[in-house]
């Protein structure tokens, strides 16, 4: 609140105006959310699926990346545009599409299934055209995890070991897979402007969950925070988010390029996990309870947690991505059981 508002509350002399502006800075300030709904998008949920919208980032330029669950279970990927347009994402000969991120220029990565059950990746170009991307040896499909703005790849692959991947369009035969070192399972989950990948790895010792940050040159930093951990998000910077669990508490963290770690937002009964962070080093997600009834959250870099207040009827809200800009989008459900997206 600024002084010259907590002087005239004080004062009294203007309490009526001042309760009045407040009401009506509560109206303007639900006006900047907007619902939003994907074509195909789904209107019943099934025992196995939730129907709905489902954003999963935003762009530098106000598009959005997402998925659709119709009513059979299928899922779909569309860009939205800034002025409320949808762009499909589609692969050839793909029968459900998975979006896991979009670039500054547009691009689009994620995975897609095939009609005999098969996974690939792909990259949606910015003239309209794909590229499928399959590494040699993936046993059961690749999946893709990220995208950065040089259209850089990561993502993951089973070849009898979970494995990662990084993907380069400039020099594709510069690609390869990697594992974490002294891991039995590795998985990448963001990659940034550089050419960082962080993600997860499994030791072989004692079975124990480890952050990783690989750089361009292949080395790795290990990122180790408790047994327990994910790592949800990656900047540009070099800094991690993710969350961990320990003795029963469950919190957030944050990994910086220097190497200090920060917790935040200790619960036992649920806590923070954190999807998205932006060059700014604000994170979004959401506070999860035992007892459902997800609330979407920021937090500034002061690690400062402030709720997201979306303001349509729901059971749960997610926030699933941020731009620098400080646009934030995620998920309401409604009493249906049904996602629909959001946008601040």
């Amino acid at each position: 609140m600024r002084l010259d508002q907590r002087f005239l509350l004080r004062t009294g002399l203007l309490a009526a105006f001042a309760a009045l502006a407040l009401s009506f800075a509560g109206i303007i300030q639900a006006q900047t959310f907007t619902s939003f709904d994907g074509p195909l998008a789904g209107t019943i949920s099934g025992s196995q699926y939730q129907a709905g919208t489902f954003p999963v980032a935003i762009n530098r330029w106000g598009c959005i990346g997402l998925m659709t669950v119709d009513d059979n279970g299928i899922t779909h990927s569309f860009v939205r545009e800034p002025n409320g347009k949808y762009v499909t994402v589609h692969p050839p000969k793909a029968k459900q599409t998975f979006l896991a991120g979009i670039n500054a220029s547009g691009e689009v990565a994620g995975s897609f299934i095939d009609y005999s059950g098969h996974e690939h990746g792909y990259v949606k170009n910015t003239d309209g055209t794909y590229t499928q991307i399959d590494i040699v040896g993936a046993f059961s499909g690749t999946r893709v995890t990220g995208i950065n703005d040089a259209g850089q790849v990561t993502g993951n692959l089973f070849s009898g070991i979970s494995e990662a991947f990084f993907w380069d369009p400039a020099h594709p035969e510069a690609s390869g897979v990697f594992t974490a070192p002294e891991s039995i399972a590795t998985y990448a989950v963001a990659i940034n402007a550089s050419g960082q990948i962080a993600g997860l790895y499994v030791d072989n010792f004692i079975l124990r969950d480890h952050g990783f940050l690989r750089n361009p040159d292949g080395t790795f930093t290990k990122v180790w925070i408790a047994p327990h951990m994910t790592v949800g998000a990656l900047n540009n910077f070099g800094t991690i988010a993710g969350n961990a669990f320990k003795e029963g508490v469950t919190f957030g963290f944050m990994r910086y390029s220097g190497g200090k770690n920060k917790t935040y937002g200790a619960e036992s009964n649920g806590g923070p996990l954190p999807m998205a962070i932006n060059n700014h080093g604000v994170v979004v997600g959401y506070l999860f309870s035992d007892g459902g009834g997800n609330v979407a959250f920021s937090a500034d870099r002061s690690l400062a947690i402030s709720v997201i207040s979306v303001p349509f009827s729901n059971t749960g809200t997610t926030a699933s991505g941020i731009n620098d800009a400080g646009q934030i989008v995620g998920t309401w459900t409604d009493s249906n059981g049904v996602s629909h997206g959001w946008l601040e």
